[in-house]
């Protein structure tokens, strides 16, 4: 599957990711690019927003190398923020809201960042490190700066109605409270989106040249060992993988995308840029997606060709095809059958919601990458799908299957943790040259080659997934590590008592953290404890979904913790 990159290739991959954008725009500037809540953006439009942004972000200090955080949503104005830095040559870098506050303070001091934008209802809760940091301005949105002025006003009447509260405060008027709360004169200064905007007005800006292996975007990440770290992407490693879609994918210009991942994470992020530059309609949604109520609504009214999420969301694609009946039934059968691409990533999906809906005659595009390759290496499309199989490796990736912790290859169809070489490759994470020079080695032919961590089977062209070498999970598409909540755990635990931490299958979630204790002192007051600290050192996701007390934690022969004993008892 392997190919040999052209000219054409090269020049469209060594460039800044704007210019990408760019030349996508000035070939289709009338058609929509984004959809948010009915508001339609061109490409001819997004781009004047992009300079607009850029020259604002000018006004407030940034220029080459300069870094901007978000914490917003799945909006345009998170999307957008991505190429109005890449503009300037500063490092766009996105964050979860579900981060811990102790992340976040972290992430601040070791980026030296002066500006950030953040949805005001996320203020409150990092209100503290926001405030006690290097931080000079505070951008605060509400998620309706796309939406025309009239309709926003309409939606906040809705809302006041609904609530009949009229103690609802505009952003305005948050803002205005929000200042009076800030104690000190050296606290950030607080602005509006709009604010924001108008400071740019006018200003002349110089669009950055394209610098080989310069960073554009810093995407977080926990790593195997739960400790943060932030992943450095390039220009080439974003173009790269918008080239292996446009490569492999039967995807199109006009092609309706329903965008439900923030480009706060690498999943989110790789796929914002080649759905822009391979001139998609990218509908943005900027809640969670977790019923099938609204998944079924969102498919009837955008009839999607693709829809990138991850297993929860195929097991939404079961239940809505279980739950509905007659002409409802049959026209959500058609669109699911119809799509070009429904892709499930992040985690593994199980074999009887594969093969269920493999029934229907619906096929999951699942995939493997993690955010050291910007979410892509390997692709299980339906035109060469094999059922439970993470697919073939993208144009451009080479693999290999190692003995764990080895370059030593295993044979065809056995177990080894999986090594790739591509194009998407991080840079390295950001000064942290002991865990980089372990993600990346420098093989035998002098490659830049990328021991997974993960354990699966090579059959010919295409993986299967076996396991993580280590015990993290997705929950909501987002990664859990036991181990990191273990460890918080037992900081609070004597002698004697013990405690597990695994995941536990989730009607509505998948899977969900449990942490089981055996203790002998008060429980619920030691459970308060516990959920307090780690609610402020783990993202909200991690946090277990339940701890619960136990007379003791089964051990295997070997006096390791028996997890499969441990989901069988009593909860």
């Amino acid at each position: 599957m392997e190919k040999t990159m052209t000219k054409t290739q090269e020049d469209m991959i060594n460039q800044t990711i704007y210019d990408t954008l760019y030349n996508t725009a000035s070939m289709i500037p009338k058609n929509t690019t984004i959809e948010y809540y009915g508001q339609k953006i061109t490409y001819k439009d997004l781009l004047k927003i992009i300079k607009k942004q850029a020259q604002s972000l000018n006004a407030l200090g940034i220029k080459n190398n300069n870094p901007v955080l978000t914490i917003l949503p799945n909006q345009p104005e998170n999307w957008e923020l991505l190429y109005a830095t890449n503009y300037l040559g500063g490092g766009y870098a996105p964050l979860l809201p579900s981060i811990a506050p102790t992340t976040l303070e972290k992430i601040i001091s070791d980026l030296e960042v002066k500006n950030i934008f953040i949805y005001k209802d996320f203020y409150e809760k990092y209100n503290k490190q926001l405030n006690n940091s290097s931080l000079e301005n505070i951008i605060l949105l509400d998620g309706t700066e796309t939406i025309p002025l009239l309709i926003q006003k309409l939606l906040k009447l809705k809302q006041k109605l609904s609530k009949n509260d009229s103690e609802i405060k505009t952003i305005e008027e948050q803002i205005e409270y929000l200042k009076k709360q800030q104690n000190s004169i050296k606290n950030p200064k607080l602005s509006l989106y709009r604010e924001f905007i108008n400071a740019g007005k006018d200003r002349i800006i110089t669009k950055a040249q394209f610098e080989p292996n310069k960073t554009a975007a810093y995407i977080t990440t926990s790593g195997t060992t739960g400790i943060p770290k932030l992943v450095e992407q390039t220009n080439e490693a974003f173009n790269a993988l918008a080239l292996e879609h446009k490569l492999f994918v039967n995807l199109g210009v006009g092609d309706r995308n329903i965008s439900i991942m923030p480009p706060s994470i690498a999943y989110g992020a790789g796929a914002a840029h080649y759905a822009l530059t391979l001139g998609f309609n990218n509908i943005l949604i900027p809640y969670l997606l977790t019923d099938s109520k609204t998944f079924k609504e969102l498919w009837l009214k955008y009839k999607p060709d693709q829809f990138i999420g991850g297993p929860i969301h195929a097991e939404l694609m079961l239940k809505t095809l279980e739950e509905t009946e007659g002409k409802e039934h049959d026209e959500l059968l058609r669109l699911y059958r119809n799509a070009k691409n429904i892709v499930s990533g992040g985690a593994p999906l199980k074999k009887e919601t594969e093969e269920k809906l493999r029934k229907y005659g619906i096929k999951i595009a699942q995939g493997y990458g993690d955010t050291e390759t910007l979410g892509g290496t390997y692709y299980n499309i339906p035109e060469t799908y094999e059922p439970f199989s993470a697919g073939r490796p993208f144009p451009f990736v080479k693999s290999r299957v190692c003995k764990p912790g080895t370059c030593e290859e295993v044979k065809d169809g056995e177990e080894g943790e999986l090594h790739v070489i591509t194009p998407t490759l991080m840079k390295g994470y950001y000064k942290n040259t002991e865990a980089t020079e372990k993600a990346i080695l420098i093989n035998e032919f002098g490659e830049r080659e990328h021991p997974t961590g993960d354990i699966v089977i090579k059959k010919g062209e295409y993986i299967y997934f076996v396991d993580r070498m280590t015990s993290m999970f997705q929950r909501m598409g987002f990664n859990v590590h036991p181990s990191k909540i273990k460890e918080i755990i037992d900081k609070y635990l004597n002698v004697g008592e013990e405690c597990a931490v695994i995941k536990v299958e989730h009607p509505d979630e998948q899977y969900v953290p449990v942490a089981f204790i055996s203790t002998k002192r008060n429980f619920d007051i030691l459970k308060e404890k516990i959920l307090e600290n780690l609610k402020q050192n783990i993202d909200e996701l991690a946090v277990p979904y339940d701890v619960i007390e136990v007379d003791e934690i089964p051990h295997n022969a070997g006096g390791k913790v028996n997890y499969s004993k441990q989901k069988k008892l009593k909860r």
